[in-house]
């Protein structure tokens, strides 16, 4: 029986829908918060433009984002806002690059990314799963998840894309400075919004802070390094090195190779985290969920450590990590820029328009989503499709021609992790420390942590 119709229905916290228009306060802080710009009109399809000068349209319309996304994303760039925000921290890879320059390092890397190449990174995600699990066995207190799946995934990182972390000081320092470069990037302020001479701007040289220089120093060794290394190691740095657009036969220069991985380390390792803690703390609190994945793992991989063979069976498990990032995406919201004046589904979009799409608001909507803020990862189940839903009603890796090269990496890493750690421990969370919702680099966090304590399973 679905948990939506037992007595284990589960609603984890979620973040208020608002009740009428923001105000001047909701606002200006929505530069932290986008949704705190949000209008109740949103939630239910429609559309929202505070009377401001620059302020974004807000679209709650899934079939208009697909339009924006997919239809006609020639005309809906990242724009000049995003560019202000992300260039001085990702130089001219692929997540900033836009036209012809975008479009041939797509084609270069995208080969990086298939599923069949993404596989081969399985032993090196069990592999930091298990020695979470060996501190978790001697843990005597409650551990913070974000700051433990924060680690788990810095390792995975380490391994498949900076080269072993062997051309860094420490894990310590690579964390500490992967954090504070990520709480300094995707921060908007007001001015990013008003039409104003560049020159009257703040300066946005210093986006990101010292991290992002010690970041690109160190990245920049050891891509010098592994240059002169004869044998390669089978990472994204040799798929990077590798890449080549099947049309021009162009390469990535070691500048290049620098950005993009700049770029894997920002939009890959603080998203995944984040997800692998909701799932975690989500399965913790629902013990029917928990269960059933530890009987999934049983029945597919008995005693075996997991590997990529055991990926397409581990079906519930995955459903599991759906519907979390449902409930939590990584982007509350996808933000494109109009390159002309435009109409698209009754809705006159002028140039320069900032639109906020808003994934949150289309995961939360009752006519997708039943009883939108009950933990259900049964409406993922095949049988349980929903004739007539938009297909972005879920967009949790964004869609269209940008849709996230990293997907098939995460859903690998996430599905092989939660399986690994559930099968060896007990979760049980902290009923002293609840969770409390707040917003870091538009996606969702646990204020002040998210506290549960493993406890090792009988062998």
């Amino acid at each position: 029986m679905p948990d939506t119709e037992s007595a284990h229905r589960f609603v984890p916290p979620h973040w208020p829908i608002a009740a009428g228009k923001p105000n001047f306060v909701d606002l200006w802080r929505s530069t932290s918060n986008t949704l705190l710009g949000w209008s109740h009109e949103v939630y239910s399809g429609g559309v929202y433009q505070a009377k401001l000068p620059g302020a974004p349209l807000v679209i709650g319309d899934a079939d208009l984002a697909a339009a924006i996304l997919v239809e006609h994303a020639d005309a809906f760039p990242h724009g000049e806002q995003f560019d202000r925000l992300f260039r001085p921290v990702w130089g001219r890879g692929i997540f900033v690059s836009e036209g012809p320059e975008w479009k041939w390092q797509r084609r270069a890397a995208m080969p990086a990314f298939r599923a069949d190449r993404v596989k081969g990174f399985a032993p090196i995600m069990v592999a930091a799963a298990e020695r979470t699990l060996a501190a978790w066995r001697t843990a005597t207190a409650p551990l913070n998840l974000h700051d433990e799946a924060r680690r788990l995934t810095l390792r995975v990182l380490l391994d498949a894309a900076l080269s072993g972390g062997e051309d860094f000081p420490s894990i310590a320092d690579v964390s500490r400075h992967i954090d504070e470069f990520l709480s300094r990037i995707g921060q908007f302020t007001l001015s990013d919004f008003f039409p104003m001479p560049d020159s009257l701007r703040p300066s946005t040289a210093k986006r990101g802070g010292p991290s992002t220089a010690w970041l690109r120093d160190h990245v920049d060794r050891m891509i010098a390094r592994r240059r002169k290394q004869a044998e390669p190691r089978g990472d994204l740095v040799d798929l990077l090195f590798d890449a080549v657009d099947p049309d021009t036969g162009q390469r990535m220069d070691d500048e290049l190779v620098r950005d993009n991985l700049m770029g894997f380390i920002a939009a890959g390792h603080e998203t995944s985290s984040y997800a692998l803690s909701w799932a975690l703390w989500l399965v913790a609190s629902h013990a029917p969920t928990q269960q059933r994945i530890l009987e999934e793992v049983a029945r597919v991989a008995g005693d075996a450590p997991l590997t990529a063979e055991h990926l397409d069976d581990l079906v519930f498990t995955k459903q599991v990590l759906q519907e979390t990032m449902r409930l939590y995406p990584g982007a509350t919201a996808v933000v494109r820029t109009a390159a002309r004046d435009i109409e698209l589904k009754g809705v006159k979009i002028r140039k320069g328009t900032l639109c906020v799409l808003a994934t949150y608001a289309f995961h939360r909507r009752p006519d997708f989503w039943p009883d939108p803020h009950v933990f259900d990862p049964d409406r993922f189940a095949p049988d349980r499709q929903t004739p007539g839903r938009p297909r972005l009603a879920y967009m949790p890796f964004s869609a269209g021609p940008r849709v996230c090269m990293g997907a098939a990496f995460a859903m690998t890493e996430l599905t092989l992790v939660l399986a690994t750690l559930v099968r060896a421990v007990r979760l049980e969370p902290d009923p002293a420390r609840p969770v409390e919702l707040a917003i870091r680099l538009g996606g969702f966090v646990a204020k002040g942590g998210m506290w549960l304590k493993p406890v090792p399973r009988a062998l």
